[in-house]
């Protein structure tokens, strides 16, 4: 009896739900169908709308219009990603019509040059596998501050311009990399950044010429013995001259990291390599024409809607 009631129980809960699900679309064509014939009796409001937002998004896209983006990967030497944020942030906020808050007199460009800069913008590079290596560039900011399934990167960004000249591009990078490096805080990091690594080069050099001179005592001293027992420990043939090499090509690869270090930073942000450009316009034809289309189509239909109901909303708003 138990068993009977749970499969009644069962079969009425699949027909309660195949009956909701078929309720819902039976409601759905409904509302479409009452859409419908709305827009049908006032077809004509619905269609100058769609035509009015559709040539608004051709004279939007239209090709003088055109607005490209270009971005680059910067790399910083002796700062923070958010500092260098902190700094491209202040050409976001410019008035062109006060001169010193201009960017034409920030970036130091000509002023029709600034006029085609549509935004400067810096984005984080996120490192979800937290090996120091960039997994993903945050166009959106979607990363969260309490996110500890990644990390954001501290010694590069990415900036992107978006101008409607591309040919002005080279001027505008190199006066983006000029301004942050321009930066006084920003050159005092640097100075101090380059002292260190140029005392390491130093203190490894020293070290290379200690080791040298141990080597060469080691070599000419008691030549003649093949074993030697010091400090508990065993020496064996030759093997302080082992030891010693070990440690001098060490050395070497220090000093040659480092040097290595200095000739790629030859300022405190640089640019991994020239902007690209992507050819393809921010404002597209095909994008701005479709778009049209759909917001005409949604005012279209809430003008025909308020024309179908103008008499029960003229009531409404006279008994109000």
């Amino acid at each position: 009896m138990d068993k009977d009631s749970k499969e009644l129980n069962l079969v009425e809960i699949i027909s309660i739900t195949f009956k909701g699900i078929f309720n819902l679309f039976i409601r759905i064509f409904k509302g479409l169908g009452s859409i419908a014939h709305v827009i049908i009796n006032n077809w004509v409001v619905f269609l100058l709308t769609i035509i009015l937002c559709v040539a608004i998004g051709a004279f939007l896209s239209r090709p003088s219009a055109h607005k490209f983006k270009a971005g680059t990967t910067a790399y910083i030497a002796s700062s923070e990603a958010n500092f260098i944020k902190d700094i491209c942030r202040q050409l976001t906020f410019h008035d062109s019509d006060n001169v010193s808050l201009s960017l034409s007199k920030k970036l130091n460009i000509p002023e029709n040059v600034a006029q085609n800069i549509v935004s400067i913008n810096t984005y984080n590079f996120i490192d979800y596998l937290k090996d120091g290596t960039p997994d993903e560039i945050d166009f959106k900011d979607k990363r969260s501050v309490k996110d500890t399934t990644s990390v954001i990167l501290r010694d590069r960004l990415y900036i992107q311009v978006i101008t409607k000249d591309i040919e002005q591009i080279p001027i505008i990078q190199n006066a983006i990399l000029k301004f942050i490096n321009s930066n006084p805080r920003l050159v005092e990091e640097f100075e101090v950044f380059k002292l260190n690594v140029l005392d390491k080069i130093a203190q490894s050099e020293k070290e290379m010429q200690r080791l040298d001179s141990l080597s060469q005592v080691s070599y000419f001293k008691d030549i003649n013995k093949e074993l030697s027992f010091a400090d508990n420990k065993l020496t064996i043939g030759e093997q302080h001259k082992q030891l010693f090499y070990g440690d001098v090509l060490h050395l070497q690869d220090v000093i040659a990291h480092n040097k290595q270090v200095l000739a790629r930073t030859p300022s405190p942000v640089y640019f991994a390599s020239d902007f690209v450009i992507d050819t393809t316009p921010v404002n597209n034809q095909k994008k701005y024409l479709l778009i049209g289309f759909l917001i005409g189509a949604i005012i279209g239909t809430v003008f025909a809607f308020l024309l179908d109901k103008k008499r029960i909303i003229i009531d409404f708003i006279k008994n109000k």
